[in-house]
């Protein structure tokens, strides 16, 4: 799963007016857009300067290593969380700092 190759899609735009970022805004825009659904990859929270999970040194899990967890993944339990919160608070603090 996941290896598949996809073609791309080459018929006429079903509600758009094209294929690019203008025909989106206007549809956006219009009253026909009721509502609005956007998915995402992680390279975009990286892009704008979040850092990511895994690099060692500068990754969310190697900050993680001096709070002691039993794994890193504990820090976003929520089961962890009503044990100890303070590692949790300290990742909310930790994110707001690589936004600033």
């Amino acid at each position: 799963m996941g290896n598949e190759q996809s073609a791309a899609y080459e018929g006429p735009p079903e509600i758009l007016d094209g294929r690019d970022v203008r025909a989106i805004v206007k549809y956006m825009k219009s009253r026909e857009c009721r509502k609005v659904f956007v998915m995402l990859g992680a390279g975009v929270s990286t892009a704008a300067g979040i850092p990511d999970f895994r690099t060692p040194g500068t990754g969310l899990y190697s900050n993680l290593e001096r709070l002691n967890l039993p794994y890193p993944e504990a820090v976003f339990e929520i089961s962890y969380f009503a044990e100890n919160p303070i590692p949790c608070r300290w990742k909310t603090t930790y994110i707001r700092l690589c936004l600033t």
